[in-house]
C-alpha cells in the first residue's frame, strides 16, 4: 500500500494525525480545497496540530478571524506553533490586513513591547518552538537584554527543521532583524523535507551576486538532489541558459521530480518537439500534478483532439488548476457543465453529484477527487459514492468499510443497501439483511430485492415473497424473475408466467432462461428453444448450454 492509500484509509477510520499528515501531503501537490477539510475533520476531532495548520491555512487565505479562533484554542492547549502564529494573525487583524499568501505567519510590523505578544513568544519559545525562541530573542534584543536574546539565537540555531529554518529566513529579510543568509544556509544543509531545502536555496540565491548564487545553487542541486537541481534549472532559464537548464530539469525528471518534468517538457514543446514534450506531461500529469495535466490538455488542442483535451481538463479541474477551468467550461454543455460548474464553485453537495456522473461516464479516476473532497466534508451522497467505489478495487475494503458505514450513520438509504452488498461478501449476513431491512423499509427497491434474496435463503419464503413483490411492483428485473421463480414452485404458473415476462422485456437473462425452462416443462420445445436463444444472446451461460446439449 503506498503512502497516499495508507493515509487515507487512516483519516477514514478518525485518526487525526493521519488526517494533518493527509493534508499535508495534499497540499504539496496544490490540493488546497481537500487539505483544509481534512484539517478542518481534524480540528474538529481536538487534533491540536490540525488546529495551528488550519488557522495557518484560514490566515492564508485571508479569514483571520476564523484562524485566530482556531489557533486560540491551540495555543491555549500548549500548541507552542500555534502559540506563535497566533501573535502574527493578532498583528494583521490590528492593522486592518487580510492575510499573504507566502507571510501570514510573518508581522510586517512587530509591537514586540505588546504584552500579549511577549506572553505568547515567550511561551512558544520556552516550550521549544525553535521559531518561537528566535522571536523571543529578536523582543529580547530589543527591550535590552542582549545575554538572553543570544542565548535563545543560539537555541533556535539548534533546529534542523528546513522549514522552520527558512521561515526564520523569511522573517529576518523582511524586518531586517537580522542577516537571513545564514538561516537559508542552514536551512539548505539541514535534514529533512527536500522542497523545503530547495526553496531556502533558492530565497538564498536571491540575496547574493550571480556568480555567488549559481555556485550556491550548484552545491544544493548536489546536495539537495532532484529537487535542486530543478531549482537550479529554474535559475539558469530565467538568465536565458536554456540549454544547461534543461540537462538539470532532465536529471531532475529522471529522478522523479514533476515539476521538473513539467519544466523539461515546456522547453521541448517551446522547441516544436511536440512527441517527447508529451512524454513527460503525461508522466507528470499521471502522477497527479495538475499543471501538467493543463499543459497536456493544451498539446491535445494544439492537434485539434478537443476529447483527450477535455479527459485532461477535467483531472486538471479536479486537481484544483485555476487555469483549466476556463478552458474545459467552453467545452462542457448540459448536466456535466451545471454540475462541473456548482462543484467548482464549492458546493459540497454539487461534488457529490458531479463525481458521480463522471463516474457514470466511466471516469472512474476523474471522479475520485469530487468523491472525496464531497465525503471528507460529510456529504452523505459522496461518501455513499466514495464507498461504493472503494469496494470495487483490489485493497480498498478497509477505507470503503469506513466511508460506507459513515454514510449509513449520516442517513443515507443507498448506503445502506450498499454497505449490505458488503457485509453480504464477507459472509457476515446478519448485518447484511440488517442493512437491507433498513433500506427496504425506506423504499430502496434494490434493498427489498436483496432482502428478499437473503429470506429466500434461509427458506423464509412468504417473507422473501413479499419483498419480492414490493420490488417486482417497480419493475425491478431481478425481483420480477425471483418472484416469477418462487410463485412457480408453488404452482401458480399463470403468475410465475406472467413475472417471468415482464423481467424478460426487461432484457434480463435469468427471466428468458426460466420462461424457456418452463415452457420445456410444458412440452412446447417451439417457445422453448426461442426463449433459451433470447436468454443466450442476453448472456446466460446456462442457456447455452441447454442450446448445445438439448437441440
Amino acid at each position: 500500500m503506498n503512502l497516499e492509500a495508507s493515509l487515507r484509509e487512516r483519516a477514514a477510520l478518525d485518526d487525526s494525525a493521519a488526517m494533518v499528515e493527509l493534508a499535508q501531503w495534499l497540499l504539496v501537490r496544490g490540493r488546497r480545497s481537500e487539505a483544509q477539510q481534512w484539517l478542518r475533520n481534524a480540528a474538529a476531532a481536538g487534533d491540536l496540530v490540525g488546529m495551528t495548520h488550519l488557522g495557518a491555512r484560514l490566515a492564508q487565505e485571508g479569514d483571520l478571524h476564523g484562524a485566530k479562533s482556531w489557533l486560540e484554542r491551540a495555543a491555549e492547549a500548549g500548541q507552542a506553533t500555534a502559540m506563535v502564529s497566533l501573535v502574527m494573525v493578532r498583528v494583521d487583524i490590528a492593522a486592518g490586513r487580510h492575510g499573504n499568501l507566502r507571510t501570514h505567519l510573518l508581522p510586517r510590523s512587530g509591537p514586540v513591547h505588546d504584552r500579549k505578544t511577549r506572553h505568547w513568544w515567550r511561551r512558544a519559545a520556552e516550550a521549544g518552538d525553535p521559531l518561537g525562541m528566535f522571536l523571543w530573542s529578536v523582543v529580547c534584543a530589543r527591550r535590552n537584554r542582549p545575554d538572553d536574546s543570544l542565548r535563545w539565537r543560539e537555541a533556535a540555531a539548534e533546529c534542523r527543521d528546513p522549514a522552520v529554518l527558512r521561515a526564520i529566513g523569511d522573517f529576518c529579510r523582511m524586518h531586517n532583524v537580522d542577516d537571513a543568509e545564514p538561516w537559508y544556509d542552514r536551512a539548505v544543509s539541514a535534514d529533512g523535507d527536500p522542497i523545503e531545502r530547495s526553496t531556502a536555496a533558492a530565497r538564498l540565491a536571491e540575496l547574493l551576486p550571480d556568480d555567488e548564487a549559481e555556485r550556491r545553487l550548484r552545491d544544493a542541486a548536489t546536495s539537495v538532489g532532484a529537487y535542486g537541481r530543478g531549482v537550479l534549472g529554474e535559475w539558469l532559464e530565467r538568465r536565458g541558459q536554456v540549454a544547461e537548464a534543461e540537462e538539470c530539469y532532465r536529471a531532475a525528471a529522471e529522478q522523479g521530480s514533476h515539476r521538473a518534468m513539467n519544466n523539461l517538457a515546456a522547453i521541448l514543446l517551446d522547441r516544436a518537439e511536440t512527441g517527447a514534450a508529451e512524454r513527460w506531461f503525461r508522466l507528470a500529469a499521471d502522477d497527479g500534478f495538475a499543471e501538467a495535466m493543463s499543459n497536456l490538455a493544451a498539446v491535445h488542442l494544439r492537434r485539434g483532439d478537443q476529447q483527450s483535451a477535455a479527459f485532461w481538463l477535467i483531472r486538471a479541474v479536479g486537481a484544483e488548476n485555476d487555469v483549466a477551468w476556463p478552458a474545459l467550461r467552453q467545452m462542457l454543455t448540459g448536466e456535466g457543465l451545471d454540475l462541473l460548474s456548482g462543484a467548482v464553485a464549492g458546493d459540497t453537495h454539487q461534488m457529490a453529484l458531479a463525481g458521480t456522473w463522471l463516474a457514470r461516464s466511466a471516469m472512474t479516476a476523474e471522479a475520485e477527487p469530487w468523491l472525496r473532497r464531497a465525503a471528507a466534508a460529510g456529504d452523505p451522497d459522496g461518501m455513499d459514492s466514495l464507498g461504493f467505489m472503494l469496494s470495487q478495487r483490489p485493497g480498498g475494503g478497509t477505507e470503503a468499510e469506513a466511508w460506507l458505514g459513515k454514510a449509513v450513520d449520516a442517513g443515507s438509504v443507498n448506503a445502506c443497501c450498499e454497505f449490505g452488498v458488503f457485509r453480504e461478501r464477507q459472509q457476515r449476513y446478519a448485518e447484511a439483511e440488517e442493512l437491507y431491512a433498513r433500506a427496504a423499509r425506506a423504499g430502496h427497491v434494490l434493498g427489498m430485492t436483496n432482502l428478499a434474496s437473503l429470506l429466500e435463503q434461509r427458506d423464509e419464503l412468504t417473507e422473501a415473497e413479499h419483498w419480492y413483490r414490493q420490488a417486482a411492483d417497480h419493475d425491478h428485473p431481478r425481483a420480477m424473475s425471483n418472484l416469477g421463480r418462487l410463485l412457480e414452485l408453488r404452482a401458480d404458473h399463470g403468475q410465475a408466467e406472467h413475472w417471468f415476462l415482464r423481467a424478460a422485456r426487461t432484457g434480463d437473462a435469468d427471466a428468458m432462461h426460466n420462461l424457456g425452462a418452463m415452457y420445456g416443462r410444458r412440452g412446447d420445445e417451439q417457445l422453448a428453444r426461442l426463449w433459451y436463444v433470447k436468454a443466450a444472446k442476453a448472456g446466460s451461460d446456462i442457456a447455452k448450454a441447454k442450446i448445445t446439449g438439448r437441440f
